[in-house]
């Protein structure tokens, strides 16, 4: 599966990438992690193509 991106993830889902962004990053959303580095003020991104589709309800079958 092909890498999901945070505005890809916004886009589908009909929401601002910076709501995904937080939700990531406090963990409401189950289907990526965010992660800081330590004395790194910038956020990485992870988006599982497998989690995400489940959770918005695409069948990648």
């Amino acid at each position: 599966m092909e890498r999901i991106s945070v505005t890809k993830a916004a886009q589908i889902m009909h929401l601002d990438p910076h709501f995904i962004r937080i939700c990531l990053q406090d963990g409401t959303f189950a289907f990526g992690v965010a992660k800081k580095k330590p004395g790194n003020k910038k956020w990485s991104y992870y988006i599982s193509p497998k989690l995400f589709y489940e959770y918005v309800g695409i069948d990648t079958n």
